[in-house]
């Protein structure tokens, strides 16, 4: 992975005009993996609520982060996106607005891009979508400028978007390969263990400078709380709030029931 992954997978969100959000339901958190690159012996081992994440880095610290999503339950995340254009092709630059709240198989996404708005909302397995006129020509159903229109949460016209389908998935595409040195990414932690309180922060580095940050929770399930990346071609911004989101419910008032 490089600096460019992360331009691409900014580039790819704002191409879509739909994200969804996910993360799946609350169970107990899984334990980060045991770290390799630091002496246990000054691990602090009586503070039974501390997940650990502050003692890995690279690809163990992304491996606990994700496992830490997964047990987490809901979320809310709030983010956006901008693709600057090349020097040589010129172009817009490109803007992503993105609110997603909810958990794998119930949330609630709201987006805005270009010309396009849109509201979806998927409950166990279906689909409600509603926009503005933009989004109903993208999405091929006129009636969906006028209200809710139901279609199956695995419609090509829906995971067509992914990876913004997922926190979780849109994390993972931005710093899957963190690890290794043929990555060329780096994921370490910014101050020493010892020093951390509720959080840590882990610097985003390619060849050898920085190029964002991952702010983690050091307490409960390592989720991520913040995440910021920018290079010349491109920059992204999401913050993550969990535990705190209300069930969404399912719309009883579509226009175009499911089938």
């Amino acid at each position: 992975m490089s600096d460019r992954r992360l331009l691409s997978v900014t580039a790819f969100v704002l191409a879509a005009s739909l994200g969804l959000s996910g993360c799946t339901a609350a169970a107990e958190p899984t334990p980060a993996p045991t770290p390799t690159n630091v002496d246990l012996s000054q691990v602090d081992v009586t503070d039974v609520d501390r997940n650990g994440v502050e003692y890995l880095s690279g690809q163990d610290a992304l491996d606990a982060v994700l496992s830490g999503m997964d047990d987490a339950g809901a979320v809310t995340a709030v983010g956006s996106f901008q693709e600057r254009p090349d020097e040589d092709s010129g172009g817009p630059t490109r803007r992503l607005q993105v609110s997603l709240t909810g958990t794998e198989s119930r949330f609630r996404a709201d987006i805005a891009a270009a010309d396009v708005a849109v509201t979806a909302v998927v409950v166990d397995g279906r689909a409600y979508l509603t926009g503005n006129p933009p989004f109903a020509a993208l999405l091929g159903i006129p009636e969906a400028s006028d209200g809710l229109v139901c279609v199956a949460a695995d419609d090509p016209r829906v995971t067509a978007w992914a990876p913004a389908l997922s926190p979780s998935d849109l994390l993972e595409s931005m710093l899957g390969e963190a690890a290794g040195e043929a990555a060329g990414v780096t994921l370490e932690p910014a101050t020493d263990p010892e020093a951390v309180t509720d959080s840590v922060e882990f610097v985003i580095g390619s060849a050898g400078s920085p190029i964002g940050s991952l702010v983690v929770a050091t307490t409960g399930p390592a989720v991520p709380l913040r995440l910021v990346a920018a290079d010349p071609r491109g920059d992204a911004e999401v913050t993550f709030t969990w535990g705190e989101t209300p069930e969404v419910p399912e719309p009883t008032d579509a226009l175009i029931p499911c089938a």
